[in-house]
């Protein structure tokens, strides 16, 4: 397997939607049944924690092999996954801070988030904090396999397709900004939903038409449209520098977990880096649970989903907040955050880590 290594360089910026959000109340009611059958953790009272489980997400296998494997467990959290409720609020991507449990809507205890998320983190209007760094990779550039274009600056100028809810800030980063007097760079999103089984059929059928140059996606999709001799890479966070040398996707729990229990952060990200061993080890095998448990379709492509897993690099250099630094300075360059706080200093508003 060839796996890159991790690069000292500039900000990988990974991409997704945020929004603010209001509370409704939060049913924090611990289960006596399931504390009852859970195995022996390693404290008398362990972390309730609602998690929502984005299905089939390659990236986010790790959350589901940290269940399954009984990571948390082991770390005295006991974690319940349930569907995401994407009907409003924040919602990151793939994630959302609502979940809907049995008896209604319950608040998400934690989620991976990625760069966009941090001026809503950073303003208060989103109540969670980065705990640590995930993984780098899992974003491709593709263009038409037939295309001449050869370097991403060449994209100045033309339509690029972007999966739905994806933020178009890393993707300007890397095409760069237009020459005076050109036009600007144009993304267009699909009218579904992201994870909709139609992402495929919809780049096909834009660069057949001609009407995208390329289309920046999250994996497996550009991976099957390559696969399958559609397209072809242009750039990646997996690959591209300066891409490829950060975290895109991070973890983050709630704050009021985060606040009432100081050592979560820790016990968290020892779970989830237990996972992320795994799945780095095996890549294969969890590609293979993850589908015989339900939580992946049957037409999960796993010999490609195995092979991508095994080219990110899950437990990366640890600076994570160096990576958010960067991330914040991009996002006041870009005029989304006022140029008013420094960076280092919107990081402690933001972290609260087991990295430091």
């Amino acid at each position: 397997m060839n796996r890159r290594r991790f690069l000292t360089v500039l900000p990988a910026l990974a991409a997704a939607h945020c929004s603010r959000t209001d509370s409704p109340p939060n049913d924090r009611r611990p289960d006596p049944a399931a504390q009852a059958a859970a195995p022996p953790r390693e404290t008398a009272s362990p972390i309730k924690m609602n998690v929502a489980l984005a299905p089939g997400v390659l990236c986010l296998i790790s959350w589901i092999i940290a269940g399954e494997k009984d990571f948390f467990s082991a770390e005295g959290l006991d974690v319940d996954f349930f569907e995401r409720d994407l009907s409003g609020g924040h919602l990151h991507g793939w994630n959302s801070v609502w979940v809907r449990g049995p008896s209604g809507l319950l608040r998400n205890d934690a989620m991976v988030v990625e760069y966009p998320v941090l001026q809503d983190m950073a303003s208060g209007a989103m109540d969670y904090y980065i705990v640590a760094g995930e993984h780098s990779g899992c974003r491709q550039l593709v263009v038409p396999v037939g295309s001449s274009i050869r370097s991403v600056a060449e994209l100045r100028g033309r339509r690029v397709g972007l999966r739905p809810t994806e933020d178009t800030l890393m993707w300007e980063f890397l095409i760069g900004s237009p020459r005076p007097g050109a036009e600007p760079t144009r993304f267009v999103h699909p009218s579904f939903p992201s994870g909709d089984p139609r992402e495929v059929q919809w780049v096909t059928e834009q660069f057949a038409a001609n009407q995208i140059a390329a289309y920046g996606g999250a994996d497996p999709v550009p991976e099957i449209l390559i696969a399958d001799g559609v397209a072809r890479r242009l750039a990646s966070n997996t690959w591209t520098p300066p891409l490829n040398g950060w975290y895109c996707c991070m973890l983050a729990l709630r704050k009021e977990l985060v606040d009432t229990f100081p050592d979560l952060p820790h016990r968290f990200t020892r779970a989830m880096r237990a996972a992320a061993s795994f799945v780095e080890k095996n890549p294969a095998e969890a590609v293979a649970l993850v589908v015989s448990k339900g939580h992946f379709p049957p037409s999960t492509r796993q010999d490609l989903s195995a092979r991508l897993l095994g080219e990110y690099v899950w437990t990366t250099t640890g600076r994570i907040q160096e990576d958010l630094e960067r991330y914040f300075q991009l996002l006041i360059d870009a005029g989304r955050i006022p140029a008013t706080t420094p960076p280092s200093e919107l990081v402690k508003r933001v972290y609260r880590g087991a990295e430091a």
